[in-house]
């Protein structure tokens, strides 16, 4: 169970990560229009 959490407890994290990179590169597409 415990090593099942670690799992569910780095997801969510890895998940912000990826939305923070895709917020990141739209802002600087915008930017350059």
């Amino acid at each position: 169970v415990r090593s099942n959490r670690y799992c569910y407890k780095g997801r969510p994290r890895l998940k912000t990560g990826h939305e923070l990179l895709k917020i990141s590169l739209q802002i600087e597409k915008s930017l350059h229009e």
